[in-house]
């Protein structure tokens, strides 16, 4: 069995393992891009209810204005949680991206073998044909010499 032949089924491995990492790189992306948008909202509401604030859009006693910062202050905290789940998200996705990079150069390192065995294996065969035929030929015509 030829090199190129017994290496076939490492590289449909490698592809395998490649095409996995990179759902999973796809995956971390989509978690990211939901925790920006989750943090995004937060954040508007956020601004939003100091704005209103800040802006005096109603006037409130002391036990709605209580209620109304106590409010804001779990708008903050929500954006403070969201936070370290967007860095978490940002971190993990940076380590998929590490993994599919991993599996990636893999790959194309063994895909670069292979095509370079198939063309050792191509010259070695074109030259043992070529051999093969100049055998033949002073096979064939007695006279005539391989320089």
């Amino acid at each position: 069995m030829k090199r190129h032949d017994r290496l076939k089924p490492v590289s449909r491995i490698a592809g395998s393992r490649e095409e996995a990492a990179a759902r999973k790189m796809a995956a971390s992306n989509d978690r990211v891009a939901r925790q920006e948008q989750r943090l995004t909202q937060l954040e508007g509401y956020l601004a939003e209810y100091n704005l209103g604030r800040e802006n005096g859009r109603t006037v409130l006693n002391a036990g709605q204005l209580r209620i109304h910062q106590g409010f804001v202050d779990t708008l903050y905290k929500a954006c403070v949680g969201e936070k370290i789940k967007l860095n978490s998200a940002v971190a993990e996705h940076a380590k998929m991206r590490e993994e599919w990079l991993d599996a990636h150069r893999r790959n194309k390192a063994l895909e670069t073998f292979i095509d370079k065995s198939l063309r050792e294996e191509r010259i070695k065969r074109d030259k043992h044909e070529q051999k093969d035929a100049d055998a033949l030929v002073v096979l064939n015509h007695p006279g005539v010499r391989k320089s």
